[in-house]
């Protein structure tokens, strides 16, 4: 691909559609997977120590923040939540997404 040094795509399958049908260089087209690593689950307690947490049930959203991402969903359904667990609580974590920031400021 003229002009670019390196392509840059999530998943074989969009490496795979660059290379075959528009005969990109394999040494240009870089596979970065989307997401995190998958880790063993590991005890949470010296984490939540430190964040003052030790006595919640923490529910967790983390992302860019977007419509569409089921927080409005999650803060209307805490009342029955924590009607059945008083010691849950919802955790937003993230910054607003660029595209909402460019349209809503």
């Amino acid at each position: 691909m003229d002009g670019c040094e390196t392509i840059i795509v999530m998943a074989d399958a969009a490496r795979m559609i660059l290379l075959e049908p528009y005969g990109a260089d394999p040494d240009q087209v870089v596979v970065v997977p989307h997401g995190i690593p998958d880790r063993p689950f590991t005890s949470t307690t010296s984490m939540k120590v430190k964040l003052g947490l030790e006595t919640c049930d923490v529910i967790l959203t983390f992302a860019l923040l977007s419509l569409g991402k089921g927080i409005e969903t999650m803060i209307a359904a805490m009342p029955d939540i924590i009607a059945r667990n008083p010691g849950a609580l919802y955790l937003v974590l993230g910054t607003s997404h660029p595209h909402c920031i460019a349209q809503n400021g």
